[in-house]
Protein backbone atom coordinates (compact mmCIF):
# COMPACT_ATOMS: atom_id res chain seq x y z
CA UNK A 1 0.00 0.00 0.00
CA UNK A 2 2.88 2.38 0.73
CA UNK A 3 4.17 1.78 -2.80
CA UNK A 4 0.72 2.55 -4.18
CA UNK A 5 0.62 5.75 -2.10
CA UNK A 6 4.03 6.74 -3.50
CA UNK A 7 2.92 6.03 -7.07
CA UNK A 8 -0.25 8.02 -6.62
CA UNK A 9 1.65 10.89 -5.01
CA UNK A 10 4.01 10.97 -7.98
CA UNK A 11 0.99 11.45 -10.21
CA UNK A 12 -0.45 14.22 -8.05
CA UNK A 13 -2.97 12.12 -6.12
CA UNK A 14 -3.29 11.05 -2.49
CA UNK A 15 -4.31 7.70 -1.07
CA UNK A 16 -7.34 7.51 1.18
CA UNK A 17 -8.56 4.85 3.55
CA UNK A 18 -11.89 3.85 5.04
CA UNK A 19 -12.95 2.44 8.37
CA UNK A 20 -15.86 2.51 10.77
CA UNK A 21 -16.05 3.46 14.44
CA UNK A 22 -18.22 0.39 15.02
CA UNK A 23 -17.40 -3.30 15.08
CA UNK A 24 -18.13 -3.66 11.38
CA UNK A 25 -17.93 -1.35 8.37
CA UNK A 26 -21.05 -0.58 6.35
CA UNK A 27 -19.91 -3.44 4.10
CA UNK A 28 -18.88 -6.89 5.31
CA UNK A 29 -15.48 -5.85 6.70
CA UNK A 30 -14.47 -5.35 10.35
CA UNK A 31 -14.61 -1.88 11.88
CA UNK A 32 -12.02 -0.18 14.09
CA UNK A 33 -13.85 -0.50 17.44
CA UNK A 34 -11.27 -1.94 19.84
CA UNK A 35 -8.52 -1.77 17.21
CA UNK A 36 -8.11 2.01 16.91
CA UNK A 37 -4.35 2.07 17.58
CA UNK A 38 -3.64 -0.86 15.24
CA UNK A 39 -5.74 0.58 12.43
CA UNK A 40 -4.24 4.05 12.84
CA UNK A 41 -0.72 2.61 12.76
CA UNK A 42 -1.62 0.65 9.61
CA UNK A 43 -2.94 3.76 7.86
CA UNK A 44 0.24 5.64 8.85
CA UNK A 45 2.48 2.79 7.62
CA UNK A 46 0.63 2.81 4.31
CA UNK A 47 1.16 6.60 3.99
CA UNK A 48 -2.56 7.22 3.74
CA UNK A 49 -3.39 10.92 3.52
CA UNK A 50 -7.13 10.75 4.21
CA UNK A 51 -9.22 8.48 6.39
CA UNK A 52 -13.00 8.41 6.32
CA UNK A 53 -14.66 6.85 9.35
CA UNK A 54 -18.30 5.82 9.16
CA UNK A 55 -20.69 4.95 11.96
CA UNK A 56 -22.37 1.73 10.86
CA UNK A 57 -22.74 -1.02 13.47
CA UNK A 58 -21.95 1.48 16.22
CA UNK A 59 -23.73 2.90 19.24
CA UNK A 60 -25.91 5.73 17.91
CA UNK A 61 -25.57 7.90 21.00
CA UNK A 62 -24.12 11.27 20.04
CA UNK A 63 -21.86 11.29 23.12
CA UNK A 64 -20.53 7.80 22.39
CA UNK A 65 -19.99 8.70 18.75
CA UNK A 66 -17.94 11.75 19.69
CA UNK A 67 -15.89 9.67 22.15
CA UNK A 68 -15.23 7.02 19.49
CA UNK A 69 -14.22 9.59 16.86
CA UNK A 70 -11.96 11.39 19.34
CA UNK A 71 -10.29 8.09 20.30
CA UNK A 72 -9.55 7.19 16.70
CA UNK A 73 -8.37 10.73 15.92
CA UNK A 74 -5.97 10.57 18.87
CA UNK A 75 -4.68 7.21 17.63
CA UNK A 76 -4.08 8.72 14.17
CA UNK A 77 -2.25 11.64 15.76
CA UNK A 78 -0.01 9.30 17.77
CA UNK A 79 0.72 7.04 14.79
CA UNK A 80 1.10 9.93 12.35
CA UNK A 81 3.66 9.98 9.59
CA UNK A 82 2.92 13.52 8.48
CA UNK A 83 -0.56 14.80 7.94
CA UNK A 84 -3.59 12.54 7.93
CA UNK A 85 -6.88 14.28 7.30
CA UNK A 86 -9.60 12.51 9.24
CA UNK A 87 -13.09 12.73 7.76
CA UNK A 88 -15.94 11.46 9.87
CA UNK A 89 -19.49 10.53 9.04
CA UNK A 90 -22.55 10.69 11.21
CA UNK A 91 -21.34 13.14 13.85
CA UNK A 92 -24.38 15.36 13.43
CA UNK A 93 -26.78 12.47 13.86
CA UNK A 94 -27.76 10.21 16.69
CA UNK A 95 -29.47 10.32 20.04
CA UNK A 96 -28.47 13.37 22.05
CA UNK A 97 -27.02 15.40 19.17
CA UNK A 98 -27.21 19.12 19.95
CA UNK A 99 -29.23 19.75 16.79
CA UNK A 100 -29.30 17.08 14.07
CA UNK A 101 -30.48 19.70 11.55
CA UNK A 102 -27.25 21.71 11.77
CA UNK A 103 -23.95 21.10 10.07
CA UNK A 104 -20.55 19.70 10.85
CA UNK A 105 -19.75 22.26 13.55
CA UNK A 106 -20.94 19.62 16.02
CA UNK A 107 -18.08 17.32 15.05
CA UNK A 108 -15.03 17.13 17.26
CA UNK A 109 -12.16 19.39 16.20
CA UNK A 110 -10.09 16.29 15.48
CA UNK A 111 -12.37 15.54 12.53
CA UNK A 112 -10.63 17.88 10.13
CA UNK A 113 -7.01 17.15 10.87
CA UNK A 114 -5.59 14.33 12.92
CA UNK A 115 -1.96 15.46 12.72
Amino acid sequence: MAALAAELSGRGFRLGGYTDRGTQQCGPSPGSKGFEALDAATFARWNVSYVKSDDCFANLSFAQGMADYEKFGAALWKAGHGTIYYLICGCKLGVGAPDPRTGWEQCPAVASRAN
